[in-house]
């Protein structure tokens, strides 16, 4: 019965490498390990050496679909090299792949009374076959507030894309992009990675 519940579920693992300009010879490096069910249930797990410095993050998330049109989200991501730490809880109206509505968000790199974010959110989930071997997917979410910081207004947004090469039933070969900006600190990445999905 538990396995009925918790399949199907995908584990993928993927990296990145690059010479740091810092003068130092030693790859910069991005590691993550995620597993995630059918865009319910997600959990990462990052290690990271950017610039010379180390970094460990993790992102946890779950979302559920009421009645074919109300979707809800709760979020937890602390990843330090991106300047990402915070808490978002959405409740949108979904329309086919586009979702809309509100989010509350505490994030914790906020001074401590402008720590709880009232925001608009608007989200983009889009896979599609490209032919028997290739597909692809696009996350998109983006929120709005009216935070005022040094840097302006708040606009933060992200942007995940994943290009598969599916091996067999189970296995997958991706390249994955990432864009995120959050209170005006934009970062990018991109990775190759491999998934086993077990149904």
């Amino acid at each position: 019965m538990v396995l009925d519940w918790l399949l199907p579920i995908a584990f993928a693992i993927s990296m990145s490498a690059n010479t740091p300009n810092t003068g130092d010879f030693s790859p910069d490096y991005l590691v993550q390990f995620e597993i995630e069910k059918n865009d319910t249930l997600y959990a990462g797990r990052y290690w990271e050496r950017q610039l010379g410095q180390k970094y460990v993050g993790q992102e946890y998330w779950t979302a559920y679909t009421w009645f074919k049109y109300i979707y809800t989200k709760a979020r937890y991501i602390n990843v330090p090299s991106n300047a990402l730490h915070f808490y978002q809880g959405d409740i949108r109206l979904k329309l086919g792949i586009f979702t809309f509505g509100y989010a509350y968000k505490y994030d914790f790199y906020l001074p401590i009374f402008e720590r709880h974010r009232h925001r608009a959110v608007a989200g983009l989930n889009w896979a599609a076959k490209i032919n028997d071997v290739m597909g692809f997917k696009i996350i998109a979410e983006t929120t709005y507030d009216d935070a005022y910081t040094d840097n302006g207004l708040v606009f933060d947004y992200f942007v995940k894309t994943h290009l598969n090469f599916e091996i067999n039933d189970t296995l997958k070969f991706f390249l994955a992009g990432d864009i995120v900006e959050n209170n005006k600190v934009q970062n990018w990445a991109t990775r190759l990675g491999i998934s086993v999905e077990l149904k």
